[in-house]
């Protein structure tokens, strides 16, 4: 009778041990994940305290919108939202610039973009929104 309580002691011991391990590696993935959730959130709310964007110029003639980041952060044009009037407008862009540059996506603090789109902007209400949520409003 001794044998088979020490066996089974020992079989409910090696269970604890197995189960506890599998909780501490779910809990430490928990925690990981948590911690970077925050980090993600403190990264967007730094984007957001850095950033500023104007409108500078609209030209109706031309039909062209120029911008200033005057904020800290690099900005991607692509995230870039264009409403005309209220309704999200970002197939009347046709072309895009950075102080003169066709050819790229990114814009700098202190450069200036130039959109052109193919509708007119006499007498239109424009918000350009980038990807922090930043507005700029004409």
């Amino acid at each position: 009778m001794g044998l088979s309580i020490s066996a089974s002691a020992a079989i409910i011991f090696v269970a604890s041990v197995i189960v506890f391990s599998n909780l501490l590696a779910a809990f430490d993935n928990f925690e990981q994940a948590l911690v970077d959730a925050r980090r993600e959130s403190q990264d967007r709310q730094d984007g957001v305290l850095h950033d500023r964007i104007s409108i500078t110029a609209v030209d109706a003639e031309n039909r062209t919108v120029t911008l200033l980041n005057e904020g800290t952060e690099t900005l991607s044009i692509s995230s870039l939202d264009l409403f005309l009037n209220g309704t999200l407008s970002g197939d009347a862009i046709v072309s895009t610039s950075v102080d003169g540059s066709t050819s790229t996506n990114i814009w700098f603090p202190l450069e200036t973009l130039v959109i052109t789109v193919n509708v007119s902007l006499n007498d239109t209400l424009i918000r350009v929104v980038d990807a922090n949520g930043v507005a700029a409003y004409h």
